[in-house]
């Protein structure tokens, strides 16, 4: 069955479910939804004839099995929705209001879009209620899986006048992506070529053939998957809060990274900052 019109019919189903009712009858339903008895024995009928109110009982209807399925589906829709405007630094009493409505009428599409965001809150929540987020705390909160976040590379040495943005951003697919498994963590990126004329006007082609990462002082060589995707642990990731706590706090994870590129004539490699914003 397709979505309620009536917006009042599924607050009765999640007043069932939740038990926020003073009691099952009209009455109690219609004082604890703020809503006329008229109102809500319309409603209650309309909810009979879907088959999700057993109401031959006027004295006390109840949630019939396919009614508490589409209660929780609501539920599971309604908190999808309000963990995503949390995450977007809508404040907590505006986001749980409008998340009822939001829950109640977007499509399927849009919620599972929302979903999406939803780990990545859960994920800021976590790491933000930690005086000290690590990899591994990262990686408890995300669980297993493969997760999507963007990223910057910048230079990890240059002069005023210089654009702090290095070439190598342009030589990775953003985002990068993050693969956890039994709660070990590894961060790949994927390269593309690039080309463009040198000073002289050559035309040259460039592709990253090679990404290290530091560890203990030294530089380390990470691992190649399948796909051609350069790898590195989780734990090479340095996590900083930016900004006072609250809704707009972001926590960066950095990694200071050797990527040596091939191109036409020569090998060059350059030492990058990896950061990694959520």
């Amino acid at each position: 069955m397709g979505l309620f019109p009536n917006f009042l019919g599924i607050r009765i189903l999640l007043a069932f479910l939740n038990k926020d009712s003073v009691s099952g009858t009209v009455t109690g339903l219609a004082r604890a939804l703020g809503e006329s008895r008229e109102s809500v024995t319309e409603a209650l009928l309309e909810l009979r004839n879907q088959g999700y109110i057993d109401y031959y009982s006027r004295r006390c209807p109840r949630l019939t099995e396919e009614g508490t399925r589409k209660a929780l589906d609501y539920q599971d829709r309604i908190s999808v929705a309000q963990d995503h405007l949390l995450y977007d630094g809508v404040d907590p009493v505006t986001a749980r209001a409008e998340a009822q409505i939001i829950g109640s009428y977007a499509s399927d599409r849009m919620i599972d879009f929302f979903r999406l965001s939803r780990g990545k809150y859960q994920l800021k929540r976590d790491l933000k209620s930690r005086e000290d987020p690590d990899a591994a705390s990262f990686c408890r909160s995300l669980g297993n899986g493969v997760f999507m976040f963007p990223f910057v590379i910048y230079r990890s040495v240059f002069t005023t006048g210089c654009k702090s943005i290095s070439v190598a951003q342009d030589a990775f697919l953003s985002p990068c992506s993050v693969c956890v498994r039994e709660q070990i963590g590894t961060v790949y990126l994927q390269p593309i070529e690039i080309a463009g004329c040198t000073e002289d006007g050559k035309y040259v082609k460039n592709r990253v053939i090679s990404v290290e990462y530091m560890k203990d002082g030294a530089f380390a060589k990470g691992n190649t998957d399948s796909e051609g995707r350069f790898g590195f642990p989780v734990e090479a990731l340095q996590f900083v809060k930016i900004g006072a706590a609250g809704p707009q706090q972001l926590i960066h994870a950095s990694a200071c990274l050797r990527v040596t590129g091939s191109s036409t004539n020569q090998r060059s490699a350059s030492e990058v900052m990896f950061t990694m914003i959520f």
